[in-house]
């Protein structure tokens, strides 16, 4: 590449670092990791190429060239796909490779430029390589013919000693490049062990292949990867985020939530979701609704704003959906030319005796009772607008199968969504996001503020209960955007 063109490169990837807060978004960014209605559906994928239907493993975006890319597998061997990142939220692929390559894993991907103006996507070593375990790959993407893709130049590199991953005989190995460009994360999970490590991305470039134990930090995580498998990592040059889990109930070995570790580069914990819920009640419209799935976790950008982001995979096998959601996205756009998040609150309600209702009640009358969902928050300043959204389930007798729910503030009903019951067994249930952006009068000397929510059925005398037991809980959070 030309001197002038690597000169560009490098004063864009020198400006992206200068002008992401360090950590960028990091105060936000936790604050929202695990808040639905703050995540904004980025993308929603339609791939192409051999196994197109298939689970997709991994995605990144270069910021310079505005490409989104995609990764699945097919036969152990690795699909590409081309999107475009500045496109619209439902899109298929433009490009792909033809023929699935043999030599590069699918686990995880991600992108960087060095210094000579070269761009590298890493991903895992494929199964079939020697030592895969210990291995990551870093490979080259170009467009062409007509719609195809290129994956050429491909090389690479042992992060792990044979000790650390027990002589290679089980698990994988994936890779992560921060969204600085500091630093190059990668993580071992197997039977044996859990490992992250931290390295400098340029001391990467510049030395041999064998770097296994030329890391600044290193660290364990303690979740089971048979019940949870590790589907994603990110970092942003301060913090290392682990998306481990897949919601599966046609696999008996899998658990029944999504987990996430967030720890500072060099190993401390400073946050951890057991419960992880964005994208989940849009899984539950897909197929059979009961498949939850990360896939895969990296950066995308939303109104010129790097956002973590994270894949979940959903639908029926050979129909699987495939949705980007841009962590806090949502609550930027409302917190736009704001103060942002000034703090965010989450209720889980998981006493299904004490949160049932049997309100009778005719349609267009909301009622609540002994089981009201509700989360009172009390504001940081004047001004601040607040952000509620309500997850739940609702189930009914049979025959009232259409109704309404709303969030009210006191007694003030401030949103509303119909709602259509679905039949399931002898009772009609079903599951329901809903969300608004309230802007009450807030005194000098801010009050408790309480948000509920009612709900109506179109039938008379048909009982209504809220789900709230352990294994389907209701979640109400609220975010104050400050003014």
């Amino acid at each position: 590449m030309p001197p002038r063109k690597v000169v560009t490169k490098m004063t864009k990837a020198r400006d992206l670092a200068n002008n992401v807060t360090v950590p960028p978004s990091s105060h936000t960014a936790l604050k929202v990791l695990n808040v639905p209605g703050a995540a904004l559906e980025k993308y929603n994928l339609t791939r192409q190429g051999t196994g197109a239907t298939n689970v997709t493993q991994g995605f990144t975006v270069d910021p310079y060239t505005g490409e989104l890319f995609t990764s699945h597998k097919t036969s152990n061997s690795l699909v590409v796909n081309k999107f475009d990142s500045t496109g619209a939220v439902s899109q298929t692929a433009s490009r792909w490779n033809n023929t699935p390559s043999q030599s590069l894993g699918t686990q995880q991907l991600d992108v960087s430029w060095d210094k000579d103006g070269n761009r590298w996507f890493w991903t895992s070593a494929p199964p079939s390589q020697s030592g895969q375990a210990k291995h990551i790959k870093r490979f080259k993407i170009s467009d062409g013919a007509s719609n195809l893709l290129s994956l050429t130049d491909v090389q690479m590199y042992q992060v792990y000693t044979d000790a650390e991953v027990a002589n290679g005989s089980g698990g994988q190995c994936t890779a992560s490049v921060s969204l600085d460009g500091r630093y190059l994360v990668t993580e071992y999970s197997g039977s044996f062990t859990k490992l992250i490590k931290v390295f400098n991305l340029q001391d990467v470039m510049d030395g041999g292949t064998d770097i296994s134990t030329s890391q600044e930090y290193s660290f364990t995580i303690g979740f089971n990867s048979v019940q949870r498998p590790l589907q994603g990592i990110a970092c942003d040059g301060a913090y290392v985020y682990t998306f481990a889990g897949n919601v599966d109930p046609s696999d008996s070995n899998t658990a029944s939530s999504l987990q996430v570790y967030v720890h500072t580069v060099d190993g401390t914990l400073v946050q951890f979701y057991d419960d992880f819920e964005v994208g989940l009640t849009e899984a539950q419209s897909d197929g059979a609704g009961t498949k939850y799935e990360f896939e895969g976790a990296g950066w995308t950008w939303h109104n010129g704003t790097p956002h973590l982001s994270i894949m979940i995979v959903s639908g029926n096998s050979g129909a699987r959906v495939s949705r980007i959601w841009a962590l806090g996205a949502k609550a930027a756009d409302n917190s736009m030319n704001s103060g942002g998040v000034k703090q965010a609150i989450t209720g889980v309600i998981t006493n299904g005796n004490a949160n049932q209702t049997t309100s009778t009640f005719k349609s267009s009358t909301e009622a609540g009772g002994s089981g009201d969902v509700a989360l009172t928050i009390t504001p940081t300043a004047t001004g601040s607008k607040l952000l509620v959204g309500i997850q739940c389930s609702l189930s009914t007798s049979t025959g009232g199968k259409t109704g309404l729910v709303a969030i009210y503030r006191g007694a003030t009903k401030i949103a509303q969504k119909g709602i259509l019951y679905q039949d399931v067994g002898s009772n009609i249930n079903t599951g329901f996001y809903i969300e608004c952006l309230d802007e009450p009068t807030i005194p000098e000397t801010p009050t408790p503020i309480t948000y509920t929510l009612k709900f109506a059925c179109a039938q008379n005398n048909a009982q209504v209960n809220i789900h709230a037991e352990s294994f389907d809980p209701a979640r109400v959070t609220i975010l104050e955007i400050a003014a």
